[in-house]
């Protein structure tokens, strides 16, 4: 047993003393019973030919051993706020404050008046899985102003937070909130301190590309107005009267209006993508139907470029939960990087395959083109914000830098999945795979 007495401590005497009065209180109170049982015991004594002495001795033995069995089987003894609580109690505390831990959505660990490890809430143990109750936090972090805090904590009960950086196994950024738990009991496995962790890893690197993206869009709309600024200002000075300069200026002022037109109508659109990303599309469409479309509209921009591009349509229908107007935003993108990277008078060819997945099938629609394909250190970063392999190609040709970033968010929002295959001097070939659905595509979409 352990003795509580709500917020502060009891002293052993007090409680003794307490104790023995709820216990004199109790016989009282069963006073007619006792005294009853007593006079039986005498009375079988007295027939039993026992003295006068003996009698009354077992009388009193009778009695003291009455009080006792009417206490026994009491769970607590209460008088002026003193709890003494049985061991079940115990245990069922701790069992509550570690199954709050557990609830939590947030890492949290728990350390005893030693500072070691008692409790590891499952979002921890995902994170952290080294540690075990009875080691010591410094297998989560060796940084000399954690463990200091730690100290600091028990010793004052005042809350710090602290953020470590962490470069093994990953490079992470961690803040640390230590509070102290106050009047939790003295039992040895209690909690003392609990830490709370929040990793910022992933709001640092947001941070970067919000960083990144206002740069970048910046410098790629300062470079065409530096343009329009200056032919406008030439047109207003020496150029004012020479129409052959003045058709030649207007015809790049012209260019540098459209593309910065073009980036701004690609800023908008991976703007709603992304708003929309977390929602998947709920409509059925055959794919068939929505690239052949998308094919047949860019047969002009590839007969002016001096290539072909073919369309391979799947055996039977092509189902897909998908949004019509994305799909065919997603087949034009793709295509119009084969057409512009690619070999010039090379064949494109579009194309759509099932392919199988255990009990279902996925539909994959591959772009592929005969260009001069793509080193492979490139591979991984192209469908990033206005990542180029080479930013002046690009920019002469037209392109934005967000057309790839547009089809992997689409791809996202439509559950699939983005292949991209490279080889320098033998082309490339853009893929995207959906998940076909085995019913008849919706005639409103």
């Amino acid at each position: 047993m352990r003795l509580l007495g709500g917020n502060e401590e009891q002293d052993v005497g007090d409680v003794l003393k307490r104790s023995f009065e709820t216990a004199l209180r109790r016989v009282r109170q069963r006073a007619p019973l006792l005294v009853a049982v007593t006079m039986a015991g005498g009375a079988v004594g007295l027939i039993g030919g026992l003295s006068p002495w003996m009698v009354a001795l077992g009388a009193g033995l009778a009695l003291i051993l009455a009080a006792l069995v009417s206490l026994e089987g009491d769970a607590a003894a209460e008088q002026g706020g003193v709890v003494i609580a049985p061991r079940a109690a115990v245990a069922d505390l701790m069992g509550r404050w570690r199954a709050a831990l557990d609830a939590l959505p947030d890492p949290v660990i728990a350390l005893d008046q030693s500072g070691a490890i008692v409790h590891i809430n499952p979002a921890a143990r995902e994170i952290y899985a080294l540690l075990r109750p009875g080691g010591q936090p410094s297998l989560l972090s060796r940084d000399p102003i954690f463990l200091q805090a730690i100290d600091e904590v028990l010793e004052d009960g005042l809350q710090r937070t602290v953020e470590v950086q962490e470069r093994v196994p990953i490079d992470r950024r961690v803040r640390l909130t230590l509070t102290a738990m106050a009047g939790t009991s003295t039992e040895a496995a209690a909690p003392r301190v609990v830490i709370a962790l929040r990793d910022l890893t992933e709001q640092d690197r947001l941070g970067r590309m919000r960083a990144d993206f206002v740069a970048n869009a910046s410098h790629e709309l300062r470079t065409p107005l530096a343009s329009l600024v200056g032919f406008i200002e030439t047109l207003q000075g020496r150029a004012s009267d020479d129409p052959v300069a003045r058709g030649r200026f207007l015809g790049i002022m012209g260019q540098q209006a459209a593309r910065m037109s073009r980036l701004v109508d690609d800023l908008l659109s991976l703007s709603r993508v992304e708003m929309r990303e977390h929602v998947p599309p709920r409509a059925a469409i055959d794919l068939n139907e929505t690239i052949s479309v998308a094919v047949q509209a860019l047969e002009p921009v590839a007969r002016a470029t001096g290539a072909t591009l073919t369309f391979t349509p799947c055996d039977g229908p092509a189902v897909v939960l998908g949004e019509t107007d994305e799909i065919m935003q997603v087949v034009q993108n793709l295509v119009q990087n084969a057409l512009k990277y690619g070999a010039a008078g090379r064949p494109v060819a579009v194309t759509i395959r099932r392919e199988a997945r255990g009990p279902t099938s996925r539909l994959a629609v591959a772009v592929r083109d005969e260009g001069p394909g793509i080193p492979p250190e490139h591979l991984p970063r192209l469908t990033e914000r206005f990542y180029r392999v080479s930013a002046k190609s690009s920019r002469e040709k037209g392109g934005t830098g967000l057309g790839l970033a547009i089809v992997k968010h689409i791809i996202n929002r439509h559950r699939g999945e983005l292949r991209i295959e490279s080889e320098p001097g033998k082309g490339s070939t853009f893929t995207f795979v959906i998940d076909e659905q085995a019913r008849r595509p919706s005639l409103h979409v």
